[in-house]
């Protein structure tokens, strides 16, 4: 095998590993007959008698902390183009459409289906009928299924949580101004509403509440941290499961029922006494005006007035997601609600 040979292959691979990284400041490393570096940037020298300067990126995108997802950025109109395939409006009600593993192979009267979706109860009331949509149905009508967005292989690996991007519903914004959506963790995912930058408050729709979670999809999400307004707390670990690929409602309805479990006594007496008194004053307050049926101090009462969600970052462990959570929002724009 000739030297020659061998020079070609290491400024090919050199090349090509350059094109991966960003445009950076480089570094000078110089190395000596017979002198071995450990660093995995060894490859890329040239094996030689004599003294050899190289100039390489001083970081790959892998190195950073945490390192950046090996994707390219996901532009906003994909992330509603699987919401607007999995929630289609039909005949005036969302149905289901995020196709199963298993195609349907029998034929269907999309027209009747159509129909299907409203009828009368006994008293002649027209009532919905989303359930008896089939998913997965195509129809020169209905939004195609998105190629961005690939189901989850069972058995590949999961990515972690800083190899992916979060959906921007879901993304936490530093700088004093609040996530893009506004939420009380302490009541139902029905309530979330965002703030356009153009118009007044609105609710969440269906279907961008059906955007996935993640790109890639993933099947487990894990929210193993909690930040206070600022102050990190403990927080049993979150862990939530979709296999078919976690959408934002997922990451919604699972903060959700984490936060509506009865607090042990141990648990509460473990607390301090300014802590507890919170609880008690935040949970009467719900029990009152928001009418909640269960009088029991809940977890959501622990967070106090800090209830509102403020998005998810990375947890620098790099295996979960830290969720932030905080008294009132800073958007922008001020709106009246209408």
């Amino acid at each position: 095998m000739s030297k020659a040979w061998i020079d070609d292959g290491f400024r090919r691979l050199f090349r090509r590993r350059s094109r991966q990284c960003p445009p950076t400041c480089t570094l000078t490393l110089m190395t000596h007959a017979g002198g071995r570096l450990q660093h995995h940037r060894s490859r890329l020298l040239h094996r030689n008698r004599m003294d050899l300067v190289h100039e390489i990126p001083m970081y790959h995108p892998y190195e950073l902390d945490p390192p950046m997802p090996r994707y390219p950025p996901i532009p906003l109109s994909e992330w509603k183009a699987w919401g607007y395939y999995a929630r289609p409006n039909i005949n005036g009600i969302h149905v289901h459409n995020q196709s199963p593993r298993l195609q349907t192979l029998m034929h269907i009267d999309i027209e009747e289906l159509y129909y299907a979706l409203r009828g009368l109860n006994p008293d002649g009331q027209q009532i919905e009928h989303p359930e008896r949509w089939v998913p997965g149905i195509r129809h020169p009508a209905l939004p195609s299924r998105p190629q961005t967005w690939k189901r989850p292989e069972l058995n590949a690996r999961l990515p972690f949580p800083w190899e992916c991007y979060l959906n921007p519903w879901l993304t936490h914004n530093d700088g004093g101004i609040s996530c893009a959506v506004g939420w009380d963790v302490g009541v139902h995912p029905d309530t979330i509403w965002i703030n356009p930058q153009d118009g007044p408050l609105a609710p969440l729709s269906d279907p961008d509440k059906h955007q996935p979670a993640t790109f890639p999809f993933v099947t487990h999400l894990v929210v193993n941290s909690l930040n206070l307004d600022g102050r990190p707390l403990p927080l049993e670990r979150i862990i939530i499961v979709n296999m078919d690929g976690i959408c934002c409602i997922d990451v919604f309805m699972g903060l959700h029922e984490h936060f509506q479990k009865r607090v042990s006594r141990e648990e509460y007496d473990n607390w301090d006494q300014s802590v507890r008194d919170e609880a008690t004053s935040v949970n009467r307050y719900r029990v009152q005006h928001q009418k909640r049926r269960v009088t029991d101090i809940l977890r959501c009462d622990r967070l106090g007035h800090n209830c509102m969600f403020d998005g998810l970052t990375v947890n620098p462990d790099r295996h979960g997601w830290i969720l932030h959570v905080t008294r009132e929002h800073h958007f922008p724009r001020r709106h009246t609600r209408t």
